[in-house]
């Protein structure tokens, strides 16, 4: 996935029927781990879902961002940062 994908190492998966979901990826640089939002089921071919894969990584990043700053708001700025 590093050569496909800058700064991605693996994606977690689910071994599930067929074929396996997605759900989540973990980085090439340090031990960071994004959970998706949504398990990803990789289906057909290979070019297709690694487009499905992308998307779904903005997505979640995107989901986490918005829930993020909603939180912010909520506890104090040491607890947001940690």
């Amino acid at each position: 996935m590093s050569k496909i994908i800058s700064a991605l190492e693996t994606l977690e998966l689910i071994e599930e029927g067929v074929r396996p979901f997605a759900k989540g990826m973990h980085s090439g640089v340090g031990v960071e781990y994004v959970e998706f939002t949504e398990p990803l089921k990789l289906m057909g071919k290979v070019e297709v879902y690694l487009q499905d894969v992308l998307n779904t990584m903005r997505t979640s990043l995107r989901d986490i961002s918005v829930k993020s700053l909603k939180k912010i708001t909520e506890v104090t700025k040491m607890q947001w940062i940690e």
